[in-house]
């Protein structure tokens, strides 16, 4: 409600402001009552006039005691502003001479002048300075680099967003480029294990989202470089690796009648247990 009569602006509500100081001071009202108000602070609304910026207010002050929110139109013209009135609406003008709050009367007998507006949070006033900027590279960034169509859309389904113009081309931005590059086929290896048993690549995989029939969670691997035989155990912990990887190879040197020389792996906790750890060594096994 725009008052002629009150010296400064006054809100009743704390959640109006984006920035609110905590010093507490009293006024006088009509009736001769003093009443505590706070520290003036900072407004941001948006009329509902078709207006495109918003509007900032400082030296409001947050007053408990009022009924309704109060705009002085001393400190309007104060500030800048330049206001002109009629029997039927209250104008606010800018310095630029752009109208920005466009009041209308209650009732032609009514001398109180109400606009409506919305009430922006210092959320919504870095989401507007955001939307204000519709360079497609810019948005391409802010949103995770999404795909040139799926960015070309999402203003019909974002409030707030401005439309983004597509590009010419189809170039690819640096991140893009980076980011979906697949890596090159690696070189196949000259090196492979001359005998069985000679190098033994060896892993655990698991903990598995779901247990087999037998209630097993984890897997253990144990693959011959020579041959590329593989043998595959299914165990219930991981503190059963050292028991079954001793077994596979007690198998496996029987098998093929050779001795293990040397095991690859992740080097995991599983692997460098002083168990396992100590059989290597008691073996003359390289890991």
């Amino acid at each position: 409600m725009i008052d002629s009569g009150c010296t400064d602006h006054l809100s009743p509500f704390k959640d109006d402001f984006a920035h609110l100081g905590n010093q507490v001071c009293h006024a006088v009202v009509a009736n001769g009552q003093k009443v505590p108000m706070y520290d003036p602070g900072k407004i941001i609304i948006q009329p509902k006039n078709k207006r495109a910026e918003p509007l900032v207010f400082s030296e409001v002050w947050y007053a408990p005691h009022v009924a309704h929110r109060l705009m002085s139109v001393p400190t309007l013209t104060s500030q800048g502003y330049k206001c002109t009135i009629n029997a039927r609406e209250f104008n606010i003008w800018d310095a630029n001479e752009c109208l920005v709050i466009q009041a209308k009367a209650l009732s032609p007998d009514n001398n109180l002048h109400w606009f409506q507006s919305k009430r922006i949070t210092p959320m919504d006033g870095s989401i507007n300075s955001l939307a204000k900027e519709d360079s497609y590279n810019l948005w391409h960034h802010r949103l995770g680099h999404p795909f040139k169509n799926a960015l070309c859309a999402a203003p019909f389904h974002v409030t707030g967003m401005p439309s983004v113009a597509s590009p010419d081309t189809d170039t690819p931005c640096k991140g893009c480029a980076l980011g979906k590059m697949h890596d090159r086929p690696y070189p196949p290896s000259g090196k492979r294990a001359t005998c069985p048993l000679g190098l033994v690549h060896s892993d655990l995989v698991g903990l598995m989202p779901t247990e087999s029939r037998s209630r097993a969670c984890y897997v253990l691997t144990f693959i011959d470089d020579y041959s590329g035989f593989a043998l595959v155990v299914f165990l219930h912990t991981k503190d059963a690796v050292s028991q079954h990887f001793k077994s596979m190879v007690s198998w496996a040197e029987t098998f093929t009648g050779h001795s293990l020389t040397s095991v690859r792996s992740d080097r995991g906790g599983e692997f460098m247990a002083g168990t396992l750890q100590s059989f290597f060594q008691s073996r003359g096994i390289t890991h």
